[in-house]
């Protein structure tokens, strides 16, 4: 058979010893723990709070955009209406040069039949 024996004092004490160790090594990582997790909450606060700068900026951003973008469609349109008059009085001057070319044809026709006769 096998006989317990009761642990020596200085067993004991070892023991202890090294349990209070474990235990003062368990603290410290727990303070680690709790400052990781403290300096991270910092961290995520801090990107949180320049996240919301960031949309606020794209918000603006994008409006400006927009506001450009109808500032932009007006002047097309704008220059569309210029380009579409434009356009017309070339016609108009067309026809009018046309109409002069051939009065002046007609006169000069007639005059050589006149001449003539």
């Amino acid at each position: 058979m096998v006989e317990e024996q009761e642990p020596t004092k200085g067993e004991i004490a070892r023991t202890m010893g090294r349990f209070e160790t474990a235990l003062g090594e368990i603290r410290h990582d727990i303070r680690s723990f709790a400052e990781e997790w403290r300096a991270q909450g910092a961290a995520a606060a801090l990107l949180t709070l320049r996240v919301d700068q960031l949309e606020a900026w794209k918000a603006e951003i994008t409006r400006e955009f927009e506001r450009q973008d109808e500032r932009l469609d007006v002047a097309e349109r704008d220059l569309f209406a210029r380009q579409d008059v434009i356009g017309r009085r070339g016609r108009t001057g067309t026809w009018v040069s046309i109409g002069i070319s051939a009065c002046s044809a007609v006169f000069v026709v007639l005059s050589f039949v006149l001449r003539l006769g």
